[in-house]
């Protein structure tokens, strides 16, 4: 099957590895494609496309009482702040069907607008999602700029990756494949949650990448921390603002204290406040872009495209930035949103690629039928071991996967070595 020129947003995508590949001469990049990226997940997890929810099923399209909203509620603390978010008592079938259905009811009876603040204030992730921006911008922002350093451009860069899930660490990987050395960065008490999921995603992701664990609730994790950052070429974070400033971290400030560093801030909606702490996921995300909405000026009918289509975009996006900005001696903060990146991408497409963004819309559902069929492989009833006995990928896990901490005390080694 013939992808790449079907799935929508992939031009975007694959536009983006070409700019890698022309910048980093990587032949390692030659063996991706835009598609592969956007439905690898999918492809793993077996997920199986829907319109009025994701292929994960924790995102639904709901009418509030003046508009459509995409609801995200991934984690088992979002629906228990449900009654916070509707100030009303709510059922106890939290994630199960009756609950999704009790919960539509009682969305319908509130605007959107008042949903959406509110969501933003408990830390959910809701979006309007039939709704197309109106705004022209570029796929990242910089931030701050200041001293460049040329010299850093004589080795391969040290990126060190305090993200997690998978926008940021595909990243990364981009960066590994064009010969960076990757370090991701891990808290000893809240790891990547990505490692609780499906193991041969993480794998792809993560592989030829050393791991360092940390305890950041101690001075000397801290200590640990701000020393490892200050050994960096590249660094990669997608927390919230007031989590780094907690942790007595300022980007800003350690950028201009540094030069030749590029930092990547990746978050849902943006780097100004307030949405800079906003919450956000793939799905939602898309939806705030627009996506939804461009689906239903095609077709008639509202929906999600692709499986979390915002964070392998993102991604891709982030480290052809990082890549550059290194390239150019970096001294950069550069940051790069969810939302911003599939709004950037949907508006290119239809300014240079109209009719096949147009047509990649109009046969998604088509498509994703198609690949519901390829997807849905039978297994034996009741059987664990089963579980992820993946089908034939694109790609294939070729590089060694560190356990969580298990390169912390050499890689923290060499980095007291460097600061003297």
């Amino acid at each position: 099957m013939i992808l790449k020129t079907k799935v929508p947003l992939s031009i975007s995508a694959d536009l983006a590895l070409e700019a890698l590949r022309d910048i980093g001469g990587s032949a390692q990049l030659s063996q991706l494609r835009g598609a592969d990226l956007l439905l690898e997940r999918a492809q793993l997890n077996r997920y199986q496309f829907r319109m009025d929810q994701t292929a994960a099923g924790t995102c639904r399209l709901m009418s509030a009482s003046d508009g459509l909203l995409a609801v995200n509620l991934p984690r088992e603390e979002d629906w228990q702040l449900i009654p916070a978010w509707l100030e009303s008592t709510f059922s106890e079938d939290y994630g199960f069907e009756t609950g999704w259905s009790e919960l539509a009811k009682a969305i319908s009876k509130h605007p959107s607008s008042l949903l959406i603040e509110r969501a933003r204030d408990l830390g959910m992730a809701v979006s309007r999602a039939d709704n197309i921006p109106d705004q022209r911008s570029g796929y990242c922002q910089t931030l701050l700029t200041t001293n460049a350093d040329p010299h850093r451009r004589s080795e391969m860069p040290r990126v060190v990756d305090l993200s997690a899930l998978w926008a940021g660490p595909l990243c990364s990987h981009v960066l590994q494949l064009l010969g960076a050395e990757v370090i991701k960065v891990e808290s000893t008490d809240r790891p990547d949650g990505a490692r609780s999921g499906n193991p041969a995603f993480y794998q792809l992701l993560n592989q030829s990448k050393r791991s360092v664990a940390i305890d950041f609730g101690t001075k000397q994790g801290l200590q640990d921390l701000k020393m490892l950052l200050s050994s960096a070429d590249i660094v990669i974070e997608s927390s919230r603002p007031r989590a780094l400033l907690q942790l007595g971290i300022d980007p800003r400030e350690f950028v201009a204290k540094r030069p030749g560093v590029t930092w990547i801030q990746l978050t849902a909606h943006g780097s100004g406040s307030p949405e800079n702490n906003w919450i956000g996921y793939g799905d939602d995300a898309a939806a705030a872009a627009g996506l939804c909405a461009q689906l239903y000026r095609i077709t008639g009918q509202y929906g999600f495209v692709g499986d979390a289509i915002a964070d392998p975009l993102t991604g891709l996006y982030a480290a052809l930035s990082a890549w550059r900005s290194w390239g150019n001696g970096g001294g950069e903060m550069i940051g790069l949103s969810l939302s911003q990146v599939v709004a950037f991408c949907i508006q290119r497409e239809l300014d240079e690629h109209r009719v096949q963004f147009e047509q990649q819309l109009g046969g998604w559902r088509k498509l994703a039928t198609s690949l519901n069929v390829s997807f849905d492989v039978a297994r034996a009833p009741n059987s664990a071991e089963q579980k992820f006995n993946m089908p034939d990928t694109k790609r294939h896990c070729e590089g060694k996967v560190a356990a969580l901490g298990a390169d912390t005390s050499t890689i923290l080694r060499e980095a007291r070595a460097l600061s003297f």
